[in-house]
């Protein structure tokens, strides 16, 4: 069968075309273009291909630096003593800006400014309060995590998946159209699994532990239509550029520094085992021996604080060597940390832990770099939380939330500030008129159901209030209360 007809049986007219320019970059394997197979086995290469980086940044972010910068010679005479040694910066600048990295919420888009129950339910039902954190600190660290939807018997699934076990391929024409994606794990019994998705179809392969790594041995598990004609594997992108769609890794360009900090250390730790204190010399001296062994007698030369070095050579001279300046190694790690600090736009305070009596300004400004950091991610991260949210609301069924294209995620604030300067912002919005919740939504961590529970509870407090006063009963804001009798029918108005 040609190439193009089994593209154009296995995809829409639009994803046949993409599918004839993928085809220009290579074949994978001996399957025939555009069959399942072939997206399995290019999706798969696609994964080892960045396996190698990935071991390595998750050597990195576990702490396992090699001594990079030593010499061969260094290594052999400390490398087993230094082995255990590790200064780890790159966890804390991951951590600088993930822990900012808080979704609150969704709304619908629109003149609706009110956040979605339906889309917090799903969050909820998915334990995504702590694993969107785990997905947001993957990404950050490799460069792209992954977000896998599905059905499931209580309602849609939304999984987080690592870099190294999903990948997707986009149109290369229009790059938010998800063409094929691939997502695989590891079953309890070591054997593992794979699951294909296109827009038409899900397919399935096994293979049995024990089995060599890679695109082979695969043995087919059936395949069944997919109903929501997408694929439902939403990669979750870190820093994508035009030529690096698939994202960066905010930790792989710092990566020489930290082992450059590390050789630092090292050579630190050596100066204070063999030169970090005076050593005292003598000349001229002639050490007496044991006539009858010829070995050397004691020296009479101890330096302590009861003892004085006293000859009557007059040709002996007595001396010391200085000790080596550290400061020249803790000064050579400051430097690389601060030049760490401005590639990753991670305040200086972070870091060096340098910071007495700054006013909030001066914080301010030296986080305004992160908070743009921030800022950015939250524009990558929130288009996929977005997908994710409307591929969930295709698996129930809601077919109205699911073409929502205004569907927007609520980022908690990411910029620092004291209680102090929060109250006295909205005190100032409010005298200026802005509206009662639009000032309170400034408030750290105001979901926006946590909105509603608080316009419920000022309404019941506003009947109370109207009640306990003359029995008013609530009107529109702006208009006088009318007092109402105790049977509850309002009360005959003087004449004025």
């Amino acid at each position: 069968m040609p190439a193009r007809a089994v593209a154009a049986a296995w995809c829409s007219s639009d994803m046949a075309e993409s599918v004839q320019v993928i085809t220009s970059i290579g074949m994978v394997g001996e399957h025939e273009v555009g069959t399942p197979e072939w997206w399995r086995d290019r999706l798969l290469d696609k994964i080892a291909s960045r396996r190698l980086t990935d071991d390595m940044i998750a050597r990195y972010v576990d702490g396992d630096h090699p001594l990079a910068f030593a010499k061969t010679r260094y290594r052999e005479a400390f490398g087993a003593l230094l082995e255990p040694l590790r200064d780890d910066w790159l966890g804390v600048v991951v951590e600088a800006a993930t822990e900012r990295l808080v979704v609150d919420g969704f709304r619908a888009g629109g003149t609706d400014e009110t956040g979605d129950d339906a889309a917090w339910e799903i969050w909820q039902s998915n334990g995504l309060d702590s694993r969107s954190g785990e997905a947001h600190d993957e990404a950050v660290k490799f460069g792209v995590a992954h977000l896998v939807t599905g059905p499931g018997p209580d309602g849609p699934v939304v999984l987080t998946v690592p870099a190294s076990r999903a990948a997707v391929e986009r149109d290369p024409v229009r790059p938010t159209r998800r063409l094929a994606g691939v997502h695989t794990w590891m079953e309890p019994d070591g054997s593992e699994r794979c699951v294909l998705w296109t827009p038409e179809v899900r397919a399935e392969w096994a293979r049995q532990a024990g089995s060599l790594m890679g695109i082979g041995g695969w043995e087919p598990q059936g395949w069944i239509r997919n109903r929501v004609g997408m694929v439902p594997i939403v990669p979750l992108v870190n820093r994508p550029t035009l030529r690096h769609r698939d994202g960066r890794s905010d930790i792989e360009p710092i990566m020489p520094m930290q082992d450059a900090i590390n050789k630092l250390l090292a050579d630190m730790m050596v100066a204070s085992e063999y030169a970090a204190f005076r050593q005292r010399y003598a000349t001229g001296i002639e050490i007496p021996t044991d006539p009858e062994t010829g070995q050397q007698l004691d020296n009479q030369f101890i330096a302590s604080q009861s003892t004085l070095w006293t000859t009557e050579d007059p040709d002996v001279r007595f001396g010391e060597f200085s000790a080596s300046d550290l400061g020249n190694y803790t000064g050579g790690i400051e430097m690389v940390v601060r030049h760490i600090a401005a590639q990753t736009r991670t305040p200086p305070h972070y870091l060096m832990g340098e910071i007495v009596n700054s006013s909030a300004e001066a914080l301010k400004a030296a986080e305004a770099g992160l908070v743009a950091r921030v800022r950015a991610k939250m524009l990558t991260f929130g288009e996929a939380w977005e997908d994710a949210i409307r591929l969930a609301f295709a698996w129930s069924g809601d077919e109205d939330r699911a073409m929502n294209a205004r569907i927007e995620t609520i980022w908690r604030d990411p910029e620092t500030r004291t209680e102090a300067e929060r109250v006295d912002a909205i005190t100032k919005l409010a005298s200026i008129g802005v509206p009662q919740e639009a000032a309170w939504s400034m408030i750290p961590g105001m979901t926006p159901q946590k909105l509603s529970r608080w316009r419920a509870m000022r309404d019941q407090d506003a009947l109370a209030l109207g009640l306990s006063f003359g029995g008013a009963a609530p009107v529109a804001p702006g208009e006088p209360a009318v007092p109402v009798s105790a049977a509850g029918q309002q009360a005959q108005q003087p004449a004025v």
